[in-house]
């Protein structure tokens, strides 16, 4: 019998998320859906000591849809071809360098190992800006 193969180092799982809400029971939403869930406390706390409004935190904890996750970033760039990345002066000397040495790989390889170090970096700088919100 063949034994279930181990889980991949590589495949990426995002981990829950908290999603807050800051409502003023007067001057209803604070926040955008964007801010980070520390930072939307940060804006219920500086609304009620500023207006002395009650502000009631709506929140909910969920898995994000992949999809959803990788979306925006993709949504708002039209991709240029490799060659006019290759060609551009103002790309940067790492991104035409991985460029160059992933031409020589299995396309398909190539792809799915940039799409983890693309999310890990993603995750990366998502942690480093929200752990500076909080603070």
């Amino acid at each position: 019998m063949n034994e279930p193969s181990p889980p991949s180092k590589t495949t990426i799982h995002e981990p829950p998320r908290l999603v807050l809400h800051a409502d003023c029971t007067t001057c209803g939403r604070l926040n955008q859906d964007e801010d980070a869930s520390c930072r939307v406390v940060d804006i219920a706390l500086g609304h009620t000591d500023g207006t002395g409004h009650i502000v009631v935190l709506n929140g909910t904890t969920d898995l994000p849809d992949e999809e959803e996750v990788r979306a925006p970033a993709m949504s708002f760039v039209a991709l240029p071809s490799i060659d006019e990345v290759l060609a551009d002066q103002a790309a940067s000397f790492w991104l035409r360098n991985a460029l160059l040495a992933a031409l020589s790989r299995d396309p398909v390889d190539a792809a799915n190992d940039a799409e983890v170090l693309a999310r890990l970096l993603d995750r990366r700088s998502r942690e480093i800006l929200e752990t500076s919100s909080c603070r």
